[in-house]
């Protein structure tokens, strides 16, 4: 039976197929990776002031509540936070700044609550939808 395995050649030698090099820069592959994820994801940015030396966590129940659907948006991920079990140390009068990462909002929706669904959660209610789907919030 003949052989015909593309590697091979017809006097019996190893070819060797390989494809060009492609070097990448780290500063240009985060810049990258970070537009290609951001597309159709909700960012919120929050900002935490700690009026009294607090601990701080987000859970893995927070979600975006379209008002206008009453569907539900899962969190993704959360950058400079910890997600439950763990907690994080705020000083008094220290501000934490986090963001966290969500699913996309469904076409239809103008107004949104982002609402952690434990008691004593971080909620932020009535945000309005913008273009970008960028948001910058307090959290008291």
């Amino acid at each position: 039976m003949p052989d015909i395995n593309p590697f091979n050649s017809t006097d019996g030698t190893q070819r060797s197929y390989s494809s060009p090099a492609v070097v990448i820069d780290k500063r240009s592959r985060h810049k990258l990776l970070g537009k290609f994820e951001e597309v159709g994801m909700v960012i919120v940015n929050c900002s935490f002031s700690a009026p009294l030396n607090a601990k701080i966590r987000i859970s893995r129940s927070a979600v975006l509540f379209d008002l206008d659907t009453g569907n539900c948006t899962r969190m993704i991920h959360a950058l400079n936070i910890p997600v439950a079990p763990e907690w994080k140390r705020v000083k008094a009068g220290s501000l934490l700044s986090f963001t966290l990462i969500f699913a996309p909002l469904p076409e239809k929706c103008t107004l949104f609550d982002l609402v952690e669904q434990t008691s004593k959660g971080l909620n932020a209610l009535g945000i309005r939808r913008n273009e970008l789907d960028v948001y910058n919030i307090v959290i008291e």
